[in-house]
């Protein structure tokens, strides 16, 4: 009686992966590709700029080398802001100018002009930059992974916009 029980369940057991391996064979197979967000990459290419900003102020001895980031509004538009960073030199004389201009109920300076105001302070900024990124290697490798991470994402941007 086991004997047949065995026989009639082997059976059965034969034929129910005879049928598991039809359903499998019927089976649609669907892959699903996952994609990092182009908001990712921006968001690790800002990270870097701000770390390599922070380690830069660390060092500078200089206060009006030193830089400061913030949110600012985009030209015309009253609530889309975008985060730029300006050295303190920068800074002062765009200070300076606004509140002459307001004094006299002129017209506010541009970023522009004040850029071009302040040339030579631009120039011995950059080469006190320069020498404290070769002196200091950690800074520099924050430099490059700034550019890496900047990199990354225009060329995942770049391929966002050929693939839409």
């Amino acid at each position: 009686m086991i004997l047949a029980i065995a026989l009639f369940a082997g059976g059965s057991f034969a034929e129910q992966q005879t049928q598991d391996k039809e359903v499998q064979e019927d089976l649609e197979k669907v892959e699903v590709v996952g994609t990092t967000p182009l908001y990712y990459y921006r968001q690790q290419m800002v990270k870097t700029e701000l770390d390599f900003y922070d380690a830069f102020n660390e060092l500078v001895e200089d206060p009006k080398f030193k830089v400061k980031c913030k949110r600012e509004r985009v030209n015309g538009a009253a609530r889309i802001t975008q985060r730029a960073c300006y050295p303190q030199y920068f800074l002062a004389k765009k200070s300076q100018l606004t509140e002459i201009a307001m004094r006299a109920n002129g017209i506010l300076p541009s970023n522009e002009e004040i850029e071009m105001m302040v040339q030579p302070e631009k120039a011995e900024s950059l080469a006190y930059a320069e020498k404290l990124i070769e002196e200091n290697p950690q800074l520099k490798k924050r430099l490059m992974e700034m550019y890496q991470a900047k990199q990354t994402f225009l060329s995942k941007k770049e391929l966002r916009n050929h693939s839409e």
